[in-house]
């Protein structure tokens, strides 16, 4: 498909998207964007090297075309260090200490009654247990989540959202939402996104 055809599929900010707990089992970024609304040739760059057409590639003038790699990696770092302090911000505005609150939360109010383990949530968001650990007690201390420990064996133990936390992973997304579509709809098509996405989802490991 060629990027005329692409514009028509343009991200609007209305339309929803899975929560990246969703994607990982899957941001008004002044940065991103001129005052006058338009995307900043990084951005212009990251679109055009999700394009499938072969025209539209960006000549980068590498020796070595495993830099190509290298650039890989900057780019989402850079897009990283930009983007989260956005995000943090809004959402510490909200009560939220720390963006991965909203996966802690989103999984365990989607565990429903039986809970979920937290071996489980090790695994799921690739987050050490030390880690998890103390950002479960921060959350279980602000009254979103409860824990008890799992029978049997071992020393596991289980979440469960409280009721004060009940519904807060729908409204901490569209903070999410709002952010991420206000930094890339003016640089990206939804076809483009798809693209990156199913590309970047390859590095899993």
């Amino acid at each position: 498909m060629r990027r005329g055809g692409r514009r028509r599929a343009r991200a609007d900010a209305g339309a929803r998207g899975p929560g990246p707990a969703r994607e990982g089992g899957g941001w008004h970024g002044p940065v991103f964007s001129t005052r006058q609304g338009q995307p900043t040739p990084f951005l212009r760059e990251l679109a055009l090297t999700v394009t499938t057409n072969s025209d539209a590639q960006p000549q980068f003038g590498d020796d070595d075309p495993r830099t190509a790699y290298n650039r890989v990696f900057f780019a989402i770092l850079r897009i990283h260090r930009t983007l989260m302090p956005q995000i943090e911000k809004a959402l510490r505005e909200v009560g939220i200490a720390d963006p991965i609150w909203y996966e802690i939360l989103l999984a365990t109010e989607e565990a429903g009654e039986a809970g979920v383990q937290m071996q489980v949530l090790e695994r799921r968001l690739f987050v050490p247990q030390y880690a998890l650990s103390r950002h479960v007690a921060r959350i279980e201390k602000a009254g979103l989540i409860r824990r008890a420990a799992a029978g049997g064996a071992g020393r596991g133990q289980i979440l469960y959202i409280a009721e004060a936390g009940r519904g807060l992973p729908a409204r901490i997304w569209q903070i999410y939402a709002d952010k991420i579509r206000s930094a890339f709809a003016p640089a990206l098509t939804t076809d483009e996104a798809y693209d990156l996405v199913r590309v970047l989802n390859r590095l899993y490991r």
